[in-house]
């Protein structure tokens, strides 16, 4: 883990040390909890199936033919 220095204003941090000692937990845990969540939204967003555009396969090759493709997808 890496250990860097950052400033912050008062009542941000004073924020943060009232909700880590509610929550029994430490500062520097909810602050690394931050930064991931930053990192995960901001950074490395995952799209949605919905975002994602369909690729092109090309044209048919023939007429479709429903009987056949029952047969195929049938054990």
């Amino acid at each position: 883990m890496k250990t860097i220095t950052i400033n912050v204003s008062t009542p941000v941090y004073q924020t943060f040390q009232a909700f880590a000692e509610k929550n029994d937990r430490t500062t520097s845990e909810l602050i690394r909890e931050a930064m991931a969540e930053y990192q995960r939204v901001h950074i490395h967003p995952r799209k949605s199936i919905q975002d994602i555009k369909p690729a092109s396969v090309g044209k048919p090759k023939g007429k479709l033919n429903m009987a056949n493709v029952a047969e195929e997808m049938m054990p």
